[in-house]
Parts: structure tokens; sequence; C-alpha cells
């Protein structure tokens, strides 16, 4: 199959990397310094847990090739994503997936890529770059697997999305609501990030801080109860989440933050990626104000975090 990974961050990286070691012919759609890193070195990433060390060489994507992709996956942060958009849509392809965060709906994406091309989904999996070495862990599935909207199980006759996916070593499943997946990820990935920037980053920092963890905890909660009152269905792990007392969860996060997984997957995106953070704190809060909801303690926590414009 012909894929375009449109961007070559961490999780475009580990993405083009295992599927064209997965016998896929794919391209990739980078930039600046990293696109002359490509050229040079191909594209390297290692499996943090097994130390499986994959070096692949992708074809470079130029925009006046006049290739045609079966699939686009699109890997670009959230802040990116509006003004990469029009090229985007200028590629010949079949289906576009977008692998990112995204609380603010699909509406201003489908003015671009109609309907039946567009496939929202997110990564179960992340790291960091380590010397142009993309460092990775999947994370297990019994805490979030890469997750595709229901429609892309019936895209190619050569294979659904999730099977291609799974295919290269990603565990995958499907949600029939795929914007509510994602509202209710910008609900719980919002506190924690705040919460490791109140840490001056750290993870560890923050799971021997009771107080930050208690905010976030609070957040939490308070973003979830929001979203089940404006009828945003989600799974019945995340609706335990939404009732139990603030301080358990507080105590509960300090073990998952103190965590070498804590540190290499939710930290090292987080402090690399505060614009997209900003972004999507700034999403999820007029989302829910524009529906007439408050959610006082989430705003607050954004913007002491620096996350949320005033």
């Amino acid at each position: 199959m012909k894929i375009l990974v449109y961007g070559t961050g961490v999780i475009g990286s580990v993405l083009a990397a295992k599927l064209w070691y997965a016998s896929h012919e794919v391209y990739v759609c980078s930039r600046g310094e990293r696109l002359n890193h490509i050229r040079e070195n191909g594209i390297v990433v290692r499996d943090v847990d097994t130390g499986k060390r994959i070096v692949t060489f992708p074809d470079i994507f130029l925009s006046d090739s006049g290739v045609e992709f079966h699939m686009i996956i699109v890997a670009v942060r959230f802040d990116q994503l509006l003004e990469a958009l029009p090229h985007i849509a200028s590629i010949p392809s079949g289906v576009v997936v977008f692998m990112l965060n995204n609380p603010a709906g699909f509406q201003f994406i489908q003015e671009y890529i109609p309907a039946d091309r567009f496939i929202p989904g997110f990564p179960g999996f992340g790291g960091e770059f380590v010397n142009h070495e993309v460092h990775y862990r999947i994370i297990a599935p019994s805490i979030q697997s890469t997750t595709i909207a229901q429609h892309g199980a019936d895209c190619f006759r050569e294979g659904s999305i999730p099977e291609i996916l799974r295919h290269a070593g990603f565990p995958t499943q499907c949600t029939p609501n795929m914007d509510a997946w994602l509202k209710v990820h910008a609900a719980i990935i919002c506190p924690i990030a705040n919460a490791l920037y109140l840490s001056n980053g750290s993870a560890k920092l923050a799971s021997k801080s009771f107080g930050v963890r208690y905010k976030m905890a609070k957040s939490m909660g308070e973003g979830l109860r929001a979203l089940q009152k404006l009828n945003v269905n989600y799974p019945l792990k995340f609706k335990l989440l939404r009732y139990m007392p603030s301080f358990l969860v507080a105590i509960i996060c300090r073990f998952i933050l103190a965590t070498s997984w804590a540190n290499n997957v939710i930290a090292s995106h987080a402090n690399k990626a505060k614009s997209e953070m900003y972004a999507v704190n700034n999403a999820f809060i007029n989302f829910v104000e524009g529906r007439g909801m408050s959610i006082s303690s989430f705003k607050q926590m954004a913007i002491e975090a620096n996350m949320y414009n005033k």
C-alpha cells in the first residue's frame, strides 16, 4: 500500500518506520533540519521496552511528484493543523487519517477534506528524540490503544486501517464516536500536562506534590462531568474517574507520575509541545464554555500553568 506520513516528529517517525518495516511503500512529508537528516540517515526508531531498533529509508514526498496515495496519515501537532490543511487537501489520495489531539470538532477539517475521506484517530504510543533517534513506547492496550473511528475499518480491499496498523505492530481499536473520544482525552491530558508545567516540567516532581496532583484530579473530574452534561459519551473507566474523589485520584496519580513511562511518554511530549497543549487547553475550554457550562477549576489550573488566554 502506498502511504504518505505527513509530519516526522515522534509520532510520524514511528508510524513511517514501522509501516515501512511492514513492507508498505512509505513516503514522508518533512521539512527543515529533520528533512535533511532523513535524506542522509533515514528514520531510526527504538522500542524502549524491547530494545528493537529499526533503520528505515522511506521516500521523500515532493509536491510536484504526481504520486497518488492510498492513504495519508497526518501526524502534526494540533496547533500546526490549520496551516497544513490546504497542502494536505491538495495531495491526491484515498483516505486521510488524522493522528493527533483535537477537542475542537471536525467541521474545520471537513472544509478541506470531504467527510467520506476523513478518518480521525489517535496514536497509542509516544516517546522522544535522542540524538535524532526516536525512543518510543507502545502504551499498554488496557490504558490506551491506537484508536481509529469505526468507519476506518472498511476502507480498502487490501485490509482495514486497524488491520494495517496492527500488522505494523500497533495495538489498535475502533470507536463509534471519535469526536467524543478526543474530547474526553483532552479533559484528561490537559490537567496532566498542566500539573507538569506547575512542576517545572518534571513528572517526578509532580508525583511528590499532593497539592499539584489534587488540582489535576479536580480539573479532570470537572472536565469529565461537564462533558457528561453536554451528552458527550465515553467509556466506563472514565465514568468511574468522573465520580472518584479528587484526593483518591491524586493518591493514585502519585504512583503513575513516578514511573519511567510517565517521563518517557507523557512528560517528554508535554515539555516539547507547549504550544500544542496551549491550543488544546483553549479549544477544550472554549468548547465547554461556548455551550454555557463553567469549568472554573480546569480553567484556573490552565491559567496558573500559562496554558490559557484569559
